[in-house]
């Protein structure tokens, strides 16, 4: 089953509501909820702009990026929100400096704003990776053995 498929699927078993964003790692500061955009092309969250949709091609581009790099990408999130450039600090190997270079026309030296916390903890509550404490180099994911070969 396809990435989508299976967060799609999960969202339509909790009855299509908003739904409690959590962190494996910590606590979340603050409420955070999720739940499928209006035009169903994606994923809104309360922390986020209006204008800010997690589309679902990002999140079957997460998983493909980090199969390539081996099953596991570093997320960049520390990085992005102190204010770190993409192609300096945050690469396209971490989540946070893939998906802007990949889908949003962002150019090296741009800065970002931060949202693989969010990619990442939806794609956990889904099964589809799992979220690990740094080891020096920030936090990452793995992806769980069952979505290696996407």
């Amino acid at each position: 089953m396809a990435v989508v498929d299976v967060i799609k699927d999960k969202i339509e078993r909790c009855g299509l509501s908003r739904i409690e964003l959590h962190n494996s790692l910590r606590p979340l500061k603050s409420p955070t909820y999720f739940w499928l955009s209006p035009d169903r092309s994606g994923i809104k969250t309360n922390k986020l702009p209006e204008s800010q949709t997690l589309k679902w091609e990002m999140f079957e581009g997460i998983v493909k990026k980090a199969n390539s790099l081996g099953g596991t990408m570093y997320r960049g999130d520390s990085i992005a929100r102190s204010g770190g450039k993409l192609g300096e600090d945050l690469t396209e190997e971490m989540i946070d400096g893939f998906i802007p270079l990949q889908y949003e026309g962002a150019s090296y030296g741009d800065s970002v704003l931060s949202r693989s916390t969010y990619f990442s903890c939806i794609l956990e509550w889904a099964g589809v990776v799992t979220i690990h404490k740094s080891t020096g180099r920030g936090s990452y994911i793995t992806v769980n053995k069952e979505y290696r070969n996407i």
